[in-house]
């Protein structure tokens, strides 16, 4: 589900932004909040954020549109619409010079994003076919690809994957979005990483006791055998303390000895008197 709260915060920090020096980019931006429409025809806004409205509002005036906002003053809340006069340049002298400001504006009016930690879903509504198509190239401008589905009332363009938003998010100057996403993605990283690592680690010590209880009770019908008195001590010692610690692994046996043996050695002694075993019991194999 669209966090629609993350979204509004996010895009009353956007709405504080430093507004674009070039008017090029200040009318791109308005051209995004509107969609595409008649250059000569009055210019009208409807707004649900107050910081995004402020916004709009500041843009037209630089513009020279002079802007006049409405509010339900009863409610002293959005909707907030805005009239002015015609911007001074049409949407395909804008959208080809500032693609990144027109997307800021679609964002800002009709977008929507899931939290960082919930999921990966960026949304933006669009009246009909032809919004719908600038969005999409001016995302293409910014090497962008999404997806258009009908909705109730018009369509929606969206966004889905993380590379995809974060590249999206960096070309509206959402900065601080960008890195939370990645640091919540470096961190889920290293928490995959560890958990491969546990995961490992449990899978091999659950196979080091599985192969030590097998060879402690191998040995154990060996010392019962009449074959257990003429094996040399040097095996003995070591299949011993394998009997009496079926979950130690090697190097513990090693180091219980006295003197202490590395390894190697204590693995090359098992080998030796676990062939004797399994020969005692008629088998050819290997150490199991």
């Amino acid at each position: 589900m669209v966090n629609f709260s993350y979204a509004r915060q996010l895009k009353t920090r956007l709405g504080q932004k430093r507004l674009p020096e070039d008017p090029l980019c200040m009318a791109a931006e308005c051209w995004g909040m509107s969609g595409p429409r008649e250059a000569s025809q009055p210019f009208v806004l409807t707004l649900n954020t107050a910081a995004v409205a402020r916004r709009a509002f500041r843009l037209l005036r630089r513009l020279g549109c002079e802007p006049r906002l409405e509010i339900d003053r009863a409610r002293r809340r959005g909707p907030f619409r805005i009239q002015a006069r015609p911007l001074p340049f049409a949407p395909e002298q804008c959208l080809g010079r500032c693609p990144q400001e027109y997307l800021l504006g679609a964002f800002l009016a009709y977008g929507s994003l899931t939290a960082p930690d919930r999921g990966s879903h960026l949304e933006i509504g669009v009246g009909d076919d032809v919004q719908a198509a600038w969005l999409t190239t001016a995302l293409a401008a910014v090497r962008i690809r999404a997806k258009v589905v009908p909705r109730r009332g018009g369509h929606a363009l969206y966004l889905k994957g993380r590379r995809a938003i974060i590249r999206f998010l960096a070309a509206i100057g959402a900065h601080e979005a960008v890195l939370e996403m990645e640091n919540l993605d470096a961190l889920k990283a290293m928490k995959n990483r560890i958990n491969r690592l546990v995961n490992s680690e449990t899978a091999n010590l659950h196979r080091t006791v599985i192969s030590g209880w097998d060879q402690a009770q191998l040995l154990t019908r060996l010392y019962h055998s009449d074959l257990w008195a003429t094996l040399p001590s040097s095996l003995t010692v070591v299949a011993l303390m394998r009997m009496q610690h079926p979950d130690w692994s090697l190097r513990e046996i090693g180091r219980a000895l006295k003197p202490p043996l590395s390894k190697s050695a204590v693995n090359h002694r098992m080998r030796r008197v676990l062939k004797l075993a399994l020969q005692m019991e008629g088998q050819d194999g290997s150490t199991p």
